[in-house]
Parts: structure tokens; sequence; C-alpha cells
């Protein structure tokens, strides 16, 4: 295991607005049937297939707008909404990590891939350890951006927002970015079910169960923020002890969704932990 902590880094950038619809684009938009429910995913670039799993509730596709066309010039990316999520659909059962993975496996049979490198971020991040623990053969390398192995680790303030998390104190918050998620969904008037569908796997203990941290056997890069709202560097130290073949990257004056933001993340940490030999 190789342990690294980043210090000193100041990133300065502008941000420009992607031309490409992520999420939304019908030349790279494909479905994806699991069990009667309709999994939304986007395709592109060739090469060996890259699995891009983006946050809960405020996460979509377009999450990885910046990571996309860095990553598309060497592999084949897959980056799937999950359910309830943009065009994604809900389906009938209480959402788990076990329910994500097995929709990513489902995308993975249907674009002939045998086995796929692995991006989560938060929610991203934790379905990205169950597929790890959970089908080994299939999941060659895994990154994990601000993401856990379990909810014991779960800072008390964001235990609470978790516990109150709903439609309605998010429209107080943010009233334009439910009316933008609702305009994708097959079923806007769901928006809030979605919501408690999640609140079962936010608090599930062992994220990865029935496996356990020491089954992970692929190389794994653990990114979290020095700052992360939800989790402590505490809990990336723990995971990463946890797993054999894990590299660690803690990064300063870094919050929860700094992991998606800042460029040098997938410029100078991930793509060269994904093509390395």
């Amino acid at each position: 295991m190789k342990l690294y902590f980043l210090f000193g880094f100041i990133v300065l950038s502008i941000v420009a607005q992607p031309q490409i619809p992520y999420g939304s684009n019908k030349q790279a938009g494909k479905y994806a049937d699991v069990g009667g429910t309709k999994i939304y995913y986007e395709t592109y670039g060739k090469g060996i297939p890259v699995v891009l799993l983006h946050g809960s509730v405020y996460g979509y596709i377009d999450e990885y707008s910046s990571f996309i066309p860095e990553l598309e010039q060497n592999f084949k990316v897959i980056a799937i909404a999950l359910r309830g999520h943009g065009k994604s659909e809900i389906g009938k059962e209480d959402f788990s990590y076990k329910l994500l993975a097995e929709d990513v496996m489902t995308i993975l049979k249907q674009e002939a891939a045998d086995s796929a490198l692995v991006i989560g971020f938060s929610a991203g991040a934790i379905t990205g350890y169950y597929l790890a623990a959970n089908y080994p053969k299939s999941i060659k390398k895994l990154v994990t951006l601000a993401g856990a192995l379990d909810s014991y680790h779960y800072r008390p303030e964001a235990v609470k927002e978790l516990q109150n998390l709903n439609i309605h104190t998010l429209k107080k918050r943010d009233p334009s970015f439910i009316a933008n998620r609702q305009k994708l969904m097959p079923q806007p008037e769901r928006f809030g079910e979605m919501i408690n569908r999640f609140k079962k796997a936010w608090f599930s203990g062992n994220f990865i169960a029935p496996a356990q941290p020491n089954q992970i056997q692929c190389p794994v890069l653990i990114i979290g923020g020095d700052r992360d709202f939800y989790f402590p560097v505490t809990s990336f130290v723990s995971d990463y002890k946890q797993i054999k073949q894990s590299q660690l990257a803690i990064i300063p004056q870094a919050d929860h969704v700094d992991m998606i933001r800042k460029p040098f993340i997938i410029t100078d940490l991930i793509l060269p932990f994904l093509m390395s030999k």
C-alpha cells in the first residue's frame, strides 16, 4: 500500500460551460432494462471501459463534465445515471448499494464488457466499493472520491442533515435545482420519493455487505478532502488501512464536492493511476 498526503496545492481555474450536454446527449445516450426499470447512461470514446458513478440526490452525469473529455482520449467512458437521477427511472425497490451495483453490472453486460475500471464520487464511490468487493473479477481498478466503506464514520452534523433531508428542504434551499432535475426525470413527481428511498442505504452500516473490505483485491485509489462535510479524514485513512492494494490522497482545504471540481485530481491523480501497470 502507498500513502500520499498532498499539501500546498493552489488551483486557480476558470471552468467553461461544456458544449456537450452531458446527461442529456442524444448522440451518446442509451438505456438498460434492469427488472423492468430503465437505467440511462452515456458512452464516449474507445478502449478499456471506465464506469463513472455520480453522487446521490444532487449528483448526475454532468458532474463529470471535466472528467469525460480527459478520459475519452484513452478509454471507453460509460457514464451511468443512478436510479431516480435524471433520465433513469426509480423502480419499485428500496435503494441499496447492492441494487445500484446490479444496475452497473447489467450495463456492463449490455456493453459487452466483462470487466471495467470504476470511478465513483460520494454514493458512486460507495457503489464502487460494493462492486469491487462483491464482483472482484469484474473490477480492474477503482477510484473513490469522497466515499466510505460504512456509515459509522459520518460526522454527526452530516447524520442530522441526511436524516432531515427531503424535497421540501431542498426546494427551500435551491428551487431552481429541483425544477431543472425534474425536467429530466421520466416521473418528476417522484423526486421526493427518490430521496426517501436512498435513506435506507445511507444508514445501512457496512455498505459492502455481505462482503468485507479485505475481499477487495483490485488496486484502489482513495481520494478525500480534509474538510469533507460527510466524512472526516480518519474515515479515509480507515478505508485505506483495510484495503490491501490501496493508495490514499488527502486533498488540503478541500470539501466534499471539490473532489469533482479541482482539475488536477483527474489529470495528476486519476489518469496516472488508471494508466499505470
